[in-house]
């Protein structure tokens, strides 16, 4: 992040997309075991798939504030 902040625009607003690890398939509906990606499971904590983690700031700010987009309606999600 730091090396983000000195190298942009700082009158401009930055993103940052960290997608989750995607689910892969042995065949056409045997799934292997899901592994999330370690560096976004250090931000986020969660384990689910097709979860997005953007890093938005706003402009000549130092301060990014994370959101978290979630797959709609699953109660089951461990975030």
């Amino acid at each position: 992040m730091n090396a983000l902040r000195k190298s942009s625009d700082r009158t401009k607003a930055n993103l940052v997309i960290i997608p989750s690890a995607a689910k892969v398939y042995m065949s056409e509906k045997i799934p292997y075991v899901y592994r999330q990606h370690s560096d976004f499971f250090y931000l986020t904590g969660c384990i689910e798939p097709d979860i997005v983690l953007v890093l938005a700031s706003p402009p000549n700010s130092d301060e990014f504030e994370p959101i978290l987009f979630l797959p709609k309606g699953d109660p089951h999600v461990s975030c």
